[in-house]
């Protein structure tokens, strides 16, 4: 997987074990490209799996909202049977026929940041030491998560 894929994933596998709960096995995993396609793709083979699951977090909007239509298509109710969460906060993913829950990177912080890093860079050419700066994203909550089925 590309640097950011890892880093979600360990963000995820943080964030589970922060709050005392298993993680999945990590052939729970499904790597493949990052759109609609690929989600719809991964969906199909999450479904085949026993137990199956009762949420996704996907690698982005996109992903999420290709799983959404595979889970739908099968007949799966959103959020009843099923909770997606997607990352990015797109426009779609507000208008989507059940509003997706969705993790919001605050692009215009990171652009900003971006922005500042690359003006110090330019600024102080001379230095070699790399900087590390951590956002801290919100989660947009909408329709599509509830409580797992009892």
């Amino acid at each position: 997987p590309d640097w950011t894929t890892d880093r979600r994933e360990q963000g995820y596998l943080q964030a589970l074990r922060a709050h005392d709960l298993t993680p999945l096995p990590i052939s729970r995993f499904v790597h493949l490209q990052h759109d609609m396609a690929a989600g719809y793709e991964a969906m199909s083979e999450l479904l085949k799996q026993t137990p199956r699951p009762t949420a996704v977090l996907a690698f982005n909007d996109l992903m999420a909202l290709g799983a959404y239509r595979k889970a739908r298509e099968i007949g799966l109710r959103i959020p009843e049977d099923l909770s997606i969460i997607g990352i990015d906060n797109t426009e779609m993913a507000a208008t989507w026929e059940v509003p997706l829950t969705s993790v919001d990177p605050s692009p215009d912080v990171l652009a900003h940041l971006a922005v500042n890093v690359l003006m110090h860079r330019i600024e102080h050419i001379e230095e070699t030491r790399y900087q590390k700066i951590a956002l801290h994203p919100n989660l947009v909550v909408r329709s599509s998560c509830c409580p797992p089925p009892a």
